[in-house]
């Protein structure tokens, strides 16, 4: 199937359980279709995209939107952001950390003083009327830096940091991309999906990615701690962002076969989606 037909065949499972005459059939038939997307090794698309030095920069980065009209937020976010930055510099006091943030209170800038950390306004692609719009600013900033060569790692502000940070980046050097599979997917040590078919709760995930143009099986990564390195940020353009953005919406208006009980993390198989299309 291309994938619109994949996507057509995959909302006929809706209102479904085990007991449908036809789960089996359907089972059999998007495993099938998973074969190929489970067989292919990555081409890796970004080192053809973007020709980059492998010893890039490396840098922290940390994100943050203001809620509007809830400033209990902000302040919950900046003792957890001066937490993370003191354990960070405890064991590193020279590493590059970039801060991006869109509020107007003086103090921020004050911590980011205290800390060795450079401040950043937001990217003026990111209008903050996108779903999911709390977190997925990062992304949008990330074109701040289309013109550097760099190994980005991205913290989110609840990261305690336990040793030399720089270790990250030495130790994990080869791929373009490193993180945490998010909890009760495949791979994930702690909790893994239930129910009498679990496998299949994970094949509809694969089978989702491939439905919206995916081309090589990834990673459910967690996104509160990933790794980008050999100037992958390049690869989120303004433009691949108003595609990220139309995903999402489409996704949040239910247009888009989308397995995963929990909502709140669209943003990350969004972001899924975008990995598999760049094999």
């Amino acid at each position: 199937m291309n994938p619109n037909e994949l996507h057509d065949y995959l909302l006929n499972l809706k209102n479904k359980n085990s007991l449908d005459p036809n789960i089996a059939e359907y089972k059999k038939t998007i495993r099938e279709e998973l074969r190929a997307y489970r067989s292919d090794q990555p081409t890796l698309l970004s080192t053809q995209l973007i020709p980059y030095p492998k010893d890039g920069k490396d840098i922290v980065f940390y994100s943050f939107m203001e809620a509007k009209d809830k400033p209990k937020i902000g302040e919950h976010e900046y003792k957890r952001l001066k937490l993370s930055w003191s354990s960070l510099r405890k064991y590193n006091k020279d590493i590059e950390v970039r801060f991006c943030y869109n509020g107007k209170d003086e103090k921020w800038k004050d911590l980011c003083d205290d800390y060795g950390i450079i401040m950043y306004p937001f990217h003026e692609s990111f209008t903050g009327n996108e779903p999911n719009a709390w977190c997925i600013h990062r992304w949008y900033n990330l074109a701040l830096w289309k013109d550097e060569h760099l190994n980005v790692l991205y913290l989110d502000a609840d990261t305690w940091i336990n040793g030399d940070v720089q270790l990250v980046f030495d130790i994990y050097k080869r791929d373009p991309v490193y993180g945490r599979e998010e909890l009760g997917f495949r791979h994930d040590p702690n909790l893994g999906a239930c129910g009498e078919d679990p496998r299949f709760y994970l094949d509809l995930i694969d089978a989702s990615i491939l439905a919206q143009g995916g081309k090589t099986e990834v990673q459910k990564y967690c996104l509160g701690v990933i790794l980008l390195n050999h100037s992958t940020h390049k690869l989120f353009t303004p433009e691949v962002m108003e595609y990220y953005t139309d995903l999402l919406k489409r996704i949040h208006t239910f247009k888009v076969f989308y397995s995963i009980p929990n909502y709140r993390i669209m943003d990350e198989f969004a972001f899924w989606v975008l990995l598999s299309r760049w094999s």
